[in-house]
């Protein structure tokens, strides 16, 4: 980890602003994904801590990823002992998260200084820590990484826990999470979490366990010169047990359990195992101030080699020299509070002395929302006089209320000054152009033109409004204000029904199914060579129609009439196939004996040349013999 003093070190983002909301003003610390700073959020006016990412990491989408991931499963926790994420987001290729600003230090810090903690001190953490480990595993969210780094501790002695970059979302059937990345500071991950990366809600317990270890003893939980090393002293396994009382080793010893299943199933009952006793820390720290400010944590597994401690009776207050955190903390609100007594007293003599030594001011009240007769009341009252008036739109006061005064509301004017005041005329409405019975994206057009939106609500089946084409819209109004949405029907056309069949039916058998079926009947006629004279050829439409349409019956009048063409000077055979060929048929044949014309030439017909016939009809011819 990087731990240099903002005070000594030229960073190009000091005095600069992130979605030119927040102003970044002092450096807190540095880790190996991100440097954390002190900002003032200048939209609500509160301090807040901004995490940002390293420029150089935002080119790896998998740590980018990582980066997001730990907003967005902070942004789903809320409880006191999690420090909350108010917002996340990138400014200019800066990824960034903002959160609460805790004015604390880590307990790392502390362990540094102090070296270990009394049991109540240590079970005021613990408790602490498992209440926010149990809310987020309750959200389906393990941290993974938990450690002293990772937990924030305030004068008054709050618990927080941060950093939740390396967790992840367990799925609603989920009963395990498994990843390829982010183990955790190695001393402090349980064996799964080494040998096979699939961890649920027992790792965290694990990970507290071996914290309150380190709390009680003094002493890290695991040790080695290397990351292997360490991981190699976790596997083996060692038990851990301080060495405090029964009730205590046994704690420690099942929640640092080898295996998952012989660990306590939640945070909170490790922390409940630990006993009851006061619920507040003894102490803190030696003197009035804490540690430096919260330093950004970092994955790390350097740690020196543990011996087993020797049993010892439990740590009492009296075993240090330090004073109880309450009874400092009561002096110095004691010794602050004087201070600003005082203050206040000198303050309110000056503020009396040069009250008296000013003209009578008058302030202007604030009216807005007020009816002019009440405004008028009001002024009268405060010496004022009500001047010129104006009227102005406005899309929130209501019509005939004050919108605003000049001078404005709060401003400091002699007696008797005049007051104009703006009054609102309600909101200004803006007329609505008629789309019924426009199609849809004409419509959609002329409302957007217009500062109205166009939203479909149904389709529905219309017998007279074209298909895409506006049936309604609501509300019918002739004016609306600017933004108004308007909900429109669109219409499907005219639904379509199937048409009966009816071909080779007689004209009458079609017309009732045809106007029980709702349709409109009407008749047509025409030849055909195949349906017999009378009987339906087809309908117009043929297969579907909308209902109430018109359906056509077309009536077959038979085949169509031809002349009859003449026969006379063929032969017999030829006139024969002529005749066929016509679809006409050959009757009868007479054989005219002594015509003196060649044999087998067609003498006559009947009937004669022109007259008309259709097919089928019967002819005679007579030929030479």
């Amino acid at each position: 980890m990087t731990d240099t003093s903002p005070r000594t070190i030229t960073d190009p983002r000091l005095g600069a602003r992130l979605h030119a909301r927040y102003l970044i003003e002092d450096r807190l610390g540095h880790g190996g994904m991100a440097t954390v700073y002190r900002a003032r959020d200048e939209l609500l006016g509160r301090d807040v801590a901004i995490k940002v990412m390293h420029p150089a990491l935002a080119h790896d989408p998998e740590l980018v990823e990582r980066f997001r991931r730990e907003a967005t499963s902070a942004a789903r926790l809320s409880h006191p002992n999690v420090v909350t994420v108010y917002d996340c987001g990138e400014d200019n290729g800066c990824l960034f998260i903002v959160m609460e600003l805790v004015d604390g230090t880590t307990l790392r810090a502390l362990l540094d200084r102090f070296g270990h903690f009394d049991v109540q001190t240590a079970r005021h953490v613990a408790r602490g820590v498992a209440s926010a480990l149990d809310h987020a595993h309750a959200k389906g969210i393990v941290h993974r990484d938990m450690k002293p780094e990772n937990i924030l501790l305030t004068p008054e002695g709050d618990v927080k826990v941060v950093d939740f970059g390396i967790a992840k979302a367990l799925g609603t059937d989920a009963a395990h999470l498994t990843t390829d990345r982010g183990m955790g500071t190695v001393a402090y991950v349980a064996p799964e979490q080494i040998s096979r990366g699939a961890v649920d809600g027992r790792a965290d317990v694990f990970a507290l366990g071996a914290i309150t270890y380190e709390m009680l003893t003094g002493r890290p939980p695991f040790a080695g010169d290397t990351v292997q090393a360490v991981a190699a002293s976790r596997l083996r396994m060692p038990v851990l047990s301080p060495g405090i009382t029964p009730g205590i080793d046994g704690a420690v010893t099942r929640a640092t359990a080898g295996s998952a299943e012989d660990r306590y199933e939640t945070a909170g009952e490790f922390a409940r195992a630990l006993g009851e006793g006061a619920s507040g820390p003894t102490y803190l720290n030696a003197t009035a101030q804490l540690p430096d400010q919260m330093q950004m944590p970092e994955v790390t597994a350097t740690i020196t080699h543990i011996h087993p401690p020797e049993p010892r009776e439990e740590m009492a207050a009296e075993s240090t020299s330090v004073l109880p955190l309450q009874t400092r903390l009561r002096r110095r609100r004691r010794i602050r509070s004087r201070i600003l007594t005082a203050l206040a007293l000198l303050l309110a003599c000056a503020a009396i002395a040069a009250y008296a030594s000013l003209p009578k001011v008058r302030t202007i009240p604030n009216l807005r929302g007020q009816s002019l007769e009440a405004a008028r009341a009001q002024l009268e009252r405060a010496g004022l006089k009500i001047g010129a008036t104006a009227e102005v739109f406005h899309d929130e006061i209501p019509k005939g209320e004050i919108v605003d005064t000049s001078p404005g509301p709060g401003s400091k004017v002699k007696p008797d000054t005049v007051i104009s005041l703006t009054i609102s005329k309600g909101e200004q409405l803006f007329s609505v152009p008629s789309i019924v019975g426009k199609q849809l994206d004409e419509a959609r057009g002329l409302l957007s033109a217009a500062g109205f939106s166009l939203v479909v609500s149904d389709n529905v089946y219309n017998d007279t409004v074209p298909a895409g084409a506006i049936i309604s819209r609501d509300p019918m109004v002739v004016q609306a204000t600017r933004g108004t949405s308007f909900s429109v029907v669109v219409s499907r056309g005219p639904q379509y029904i199937p048409i009966p069949n009816v071909a080779g039916h007689t004209a009458g058998a079609a017309k009732s199914a045809i106007l029980a079926a709702g349709f409109v009947y009407a008749e047509s006629s025409d030849y055909s060579d195949t349906v017999e004279e009378g009987k339906v050829i087809r309908t117009d439409p043929s297969v579907k129609a909308a209902k109430g349409a018109t359906v056509t019956a077309v009536i077959s009048k038979g085949p169509k009439p031809f002349p009859v063409p003449d026969f006379v000077g063929m032969s017999l055979k030829a006139a024969k196939k002529k005749a066929t060929d016509l679809g006409l048929v050959v009757r009868n044949t007479y054989a005219v004996p002594g015509s003196g014309k060649p044999r087998g030439q067609v003498q006559g017909q009947n009937p004669p040349e022109g007259t008309p016939v259709r097919k089928g009809t019967a002819i005679d011819l007579y030929y030479a013999n």
